[in-house]
């Protein structure tokens, strides 16, 4: 890693102005910051509602919103475009007095829960004149979150007991650039994960540290007494998963701990959220000894100087030391 929590936190705060939210940001989404051109039409008049796929499920939470607000929200269809992206349909110029949120619809996979890794598309359209600001499907930049972490609170409660491909239409009131109008968003989830290594265990070399996991799968481990690592990377594989693949360009949802040879903890992501990197900005060791892994798999590297941090002292590492890092792979987009 080039710095030890340099986490990509990417997400543009400038669109979401949501009310019911408080503290650090923790959702992790690639929301465009620049708009597109403005239509001379309403979003449903550029679409082929002939030819497209429109649902309209039972709304979310109705008597916690204003009446004028929620009828709003709950006229709006969506439908899918020739691409097979969903739009949102609904009159230009539209507004809402605060935020409101209605569930479209649940979907057919798995059960969501609190401490879930899930990712999402969304899409987002200005009310005021229906341009598209931006749509992760457009360029395939789904992100993902910690389903139940604080900041994103109005969204961990409507996907509560809700199945992976529910979609959530939001209605938000914003001001950017001395500009007001309500943003209006559909987010679809499309993975949800566990917030651990999920797969077969792999026997390791014995002559490596010990590797033992809490209930909650963080590491612990025990160096044997006289390890002496060589200039080697050492890769061990602990558990096996059976996701996609970590690409040399992937940015990754991981846990990971990582010690000193004398077993001191230096740093971990298990205090708080999984962190989110883009591999080829982390240390040589890191990028070597996890492109190729799959997604779910648990991984142990001994990483010497020369593919970590060198000769330099930095914060909780001196110069030219070996760590060790344990690491689970709970993503790669």
């Amino acid at each position: 890693m080039t710095s030890r929590r340099a986490s990509s936190k990417r997400f543009d705060k400038k669109y979401f102005n949501l009310k019911r939210i408080s503290g650090p940001v923790a959702l992790i989404l690639v929301l465009g910051a620049c708009s597109s051109p403005a239509t001379d039409q309403p979003v449903g008049a550029v679409i082929d509602e002939s030819t497209s796929t429109v649902t309209d499920d039972a709304p979310f939470a109705t008597d916690t919103y204003p009446t004028a607000d929620m009828a709003l929200v709950n006229a709006i269809t969506v439908a899918d475009d020739a691409a097979g992206q969903p739009q949102l349909v609904f009159p230009i110029p539209s507004e809402v007095s605060e935020t409101t949120l209605r569930l479209h619809r649940d979907g057919t996979g798995k059960a969501l829960h609190n401490g879930q890794i899930v990712t999402i598309h969304v899409a987002t359209w200005r009310g005021d004149n229906g341009a598209l600001l931006f749509s992760t499907w457009e360029n395939d930049s789904a992100e993902s979150f910690v389903l139940g972490s604080g900041q994103f609170q109005i969204i961990n409660d409507a996907l509560q007991g809700k199945h992976l491909g529910a979609q959530l239409i939001i209605a938000n009131p914003t001001t950017f650039e001395n500009e007001s109008y309500t943003v209006f968003s559909i987010f679809e989830v499309i993975n949800a994960v566990e917030p651990r290594a999920v797969g077969a265990p792999i026997v390791p070399d014995t002559n490596l540290p010990a590797v033992t996991l809490a209930a909650n799968g963080e590491p612990s481990i025990d160096i044997p007494a006289g390890f002496q690592p060589n200039d080697e990377l050492v890769v061990q594989t602990l558990i096996q998963g059976d996701g996609a693949l970590v690409q040399p360009d992937s940015m990754i949802t991981i846990h990971y701990t990582g010690w000193l040879l004398n077993g001191e903890v230096f740093d971990s992501s298990w205090n708080g959220n999984p962190a989110v990197f883009p591999l080829r900005n982390l240390i040589a060791g890191w990028r070597e000894g996890l492109a190729g892994q799959r997604v779910g798999s648990q991984v142990l590297l001994v990483v010497p100087p020369e593919l970590g941090y060198g000769d330099s002292d930095i914060p909780g590492i001196p110069g030219g030391s070996t760590l060790v890092f344990v690491v689970d792979i709970l993503n790669a987009s």
